[in-house]
């Protein structure tokens, strides 16, 4: 992750190195990314790249990370996951797909490097319930949802590879938009099966998301 002396820089200067990255990152598949590009086109020293992060593996987790939070965001929100945590799932994957292009978020920026680079998993950086942020929304789960714990099983077990499926289909979607209606068909019915082996207790109606 990036170093504390990235997160100090004026805010117009970190800006133009995230463009920068994500320019060259959409623009090459990942193992033709140049640090150098990155540099020049936002005009900062190499020395200076090396001091925000250590490689551009890095860099790209910590871009992938702008988008967890984004999501994380819209798990949080009061109500998003009452009721049924496996419909809102599947209303996330729906909200991710509907906005792919939208401007103002970072997402129509993985699709571009998902579409440069079909050979990546990028099912896991885009994981709601990785890395730091996703404590909180976890414990809220642990207190409502009736996950189950035999085996040593715990809510952040449960919730990745939940996430890994919903991941999964988000990328399939940003690469194949054509298919869209037959990769959520396919989602849902791999709901359905998470929601039964997942679930201490019956839900009611678990046949239906």
């Amino acid at each position: 992750m990036p170093s504390a002396t990235f997160f100090n820089l004026p805010e117009e200067k970190r800006r133009r190195l995230i463009e920068a990255a994500w320019e060259e990152m959409t623009s090459v598949s990942f193992d033709k990314v140049s640090i150098n590009r990155i540099i020049q086109n936002a005009n900062i020293s190499r020395g200076s790249f090396y001091q925000y992060f250590t490689d551009k593996n890095d860099l790209l987790h910590f871009l992938l990370k702008e988008l967890r939070e984004e999501l994380s965001d819209l798990f949080a929100e009061p109500g998003f996951h009452q009721g049924d945590l496996f419909q809102a799932c599947l209303d996330g994957y729906d909200w991710v797909v509907e906005r792919q292009t939208d401007a103002a978020l970072c997402l129509h920026q993985v699709v571009r490097f998902a579409g440069v680079n079909p050979e990546l998993d990028l099912s896991e950086g885009v994981c709601v319930f990785c890395g730091e942020g996703c404590q909180s929304v976890c414990r809220e789960l642990e207190w409502n949802i009736p996950f189950r714990r035999d085996g040593g099983l715990t809510v952040e077990d449960h919730m990745e590879l939940l996430c890994a499926v919903v991941g999964d289909a988000v990328m399939q979607s940003f690469r194949c938009p054509e298919k869209v209606p037959a990769i959520r068909a396919r989602l849902e019915k791999r709901l359905v099966i998470l929601k039964r082996g997942m679930l201490d207790t019956p839900a009611e109606g678990e046949s239906d998301l």
